[in-house]
């Protein structure tokens, strides 16, 4: 099994997403409405910036 990529919690307050970068995580709150899609390129981009991807 591989490792996870990410992990998206949603609960009626808003949204939680944790994202591992080498031996640290990204840890982003966002609102019930976000656009999630935005938030995930956005980890990408700075997993990218930092040679992770």
């Amino acid at each position: 099994m591989d490792s996870a990529t990410q992990l998206i919690l949603e609960t009626p307050q808003g949204k939680l997403i944790i994202s591992p970068v080498g031996d640290l995580f990204i840890c982003t709150l966002a609102e019930t409405d976000c656009q999630l899609g935005l938030i995930r390129l956005v980890i990408q981009s700075i997993k990218h910036d930092l040679g992770e991807v």
